[in-house]
């Protein structure tokens, strides 16, 4: 079996079409899992029993109800079954950024942005008190949706694959809207803040005021710098150095670029300051970390 033998699954292990990435893994019971990454996203929703869901360096238990993404690029995996249900709807992150995704407005539900993207980015932060959490009645019509999906997917009958990207979308809606009007305050934050963080991710290379901020947010300054230290453990000026320090050693890894083209490209003035922000982010001067990435 493939949970028997490999540590990391491709796109080509899931996904029968190379050109139509949707699928879905049910898992009844789950068994014991060994870590493992993959290529490509997955949405588990747990519709019965509980269990312990681990990665490198923690663990969470996880019961009926719960609803998160799995990014693949962490190890992680399950032990402890107990009558553990879940099913898994797998997917690439290309997959929402193309036809018939593309020119749909789901972007505009605070709730996808948390649920999709800054759950799993903050998880650790969070202790995985964020993930969404669906009561029976919601679990059944989510679990519904699933259903339809998977009768698409194996029935195959002419147009499925607009139909399978239907279900798929309209299940995408229905749980950040979930999201978004959940009753707990941590989960409200974190749907309230993530306007701000995607302002902050798309525009790495440029300076973003706080002004800008309070006004995508939708909020005073002072609630602003609140909750969005008690989201992500930094002010705004430290995340958005970090979101540029991320784009950076992508950059070092995959481009050719000097590391003074790579400065100015992220907007900074000055290469030497560039260097020295890197160096305390991440350890090591920039041309230490590509010399390591060429290994």
């Amino acid at each position: 079996m493939i949970e028997q033998i490999k540590r990391h699954l491709l796109d080509e292990d899931v996904f029968t079409d190379p050109g139509f990435r949707l699928a879905v893994l049910r898992r009844s019971p789950q068994i014991p899992f060994p870590k493992h990454t993959h290529d490509f996203a997955e949405l588990v929703i747990v519709y019965g029993g509980k269990g312990t869901h681990f990665t490198e360096s923690e663990e969470y238990t996880v019961n009926s109800g719960d609803v998160f993404i799995l990014t693949g690029d962490r190890a992680h995996g399950y032990r402890n079954p107990e009558n553990l249900q879940l099913v898994n709807v797998i997917f690439t992150r290309q997959v929402l950024q193309t036809p018939p995704f593309q020119g749909f407005d789901l972007d505009s539900i605070s709730g996808y942005h948390a649920l999709f993207t800054w759950e799993p980015r903050l998880r650790t932060e969070h202790r995985f008190e964020n993930r969404l959490r669906l009561e029976p009645p919601e679990l059944a019509r989510a679990v519904s949706f699933v259903e339809k999906l998977e009768t698409e997917l194996s029935g195959r009958q002419p147009g499925y694959k607009a139909m399978a990207y239907a279900q798929f979308i309209e299940l995408c809606g229905f749980l950040s809207r979930r999201y978004e009007t959940s009753s707990s305050p941590k989960m409200k934050e974190l749907s309230r803040i993530s306007s701000v963080l995607n302002l902050m991710e798309n525009n790495c290379s440029r300076i973003i005021t706080i002004s800008e901020l309070t006004e995508v947010g939708g909020m005073s300054e002072s609630t602003l710098l609140r909750i969005f230290h008690r989201t992500t453990g930094l002010s705004p000026v430290e995340y958005h150095n970090r979101l540029k320090i991320e784009r950076i050693c992508r950059m070092l890894d995959k481009t050719d670029k000097s590391i003074t083209e790579i400065a100015y490209d992220m907007g900074f003035s000055d290469s030497n300051y560039m260097t020295r922000l890197f160096k305390k982010v991440t350890g090591v001067p920039p041309g230490q970390w590509r010399k390591k990435s060429a290994i």
